[in-house]
């Protein structure tokens, strides 16, 4: 009997980040293939995601928004206008909160753990 592929789950994530400059905490909602949520640097996050053809993860990107005159953990300013930027990512289907998972951006390479802190079931 074939098993059932596993499905990511609809939950709220704790999101703990490092980058060359300074370090990050988010919120992050990942419901039915949408991702949303903010951090502690009034930093936005949109984006999408599916269940690769593998089942073992997930791929997706997040467009990442940041007020005017706030500084990336990576060091870039966004100066006198907001800045956006997309960041592609590719995570386990069940992520390890001990783990450190790497995420290339465009301003540099920043480094997550992500605690689940509750399913969202409705």
């Amino acid at each position: 009997m074939a098993t059932e592929p596993q499905v990511f789950p609809n939950a709220i994530y704790a999101t703990y980040m490092t980058g060359r400059a300074g370090t990050a905490g988010a919120l992050l909602v990942f419901r039915d293939g949408a991702v949303a949520g903010a951090d502690s640097g009034e930093g936005q996050y949109d984006g999408e995601y599916r269940l690769a053809p593998d089942h073992r993860k997930i791929v997706g990107w997040i467009k990442v928004t940041l007020p005017a005159g706030v500084p990336t953990i990576t060091g870039v300013l966004s100066a006198e206008r907001p800045l956006s930027f997309e960041v592609p990512f590719q995570l386990p289907v069940e992520l390890d909160p001990d783990e450190v998972y790497r995420m290339e951006t465009p301003t540099g390479p920043v480094n997550a753990r992500f605690k689940k802190l509750r399913a969202l079931s409705v």
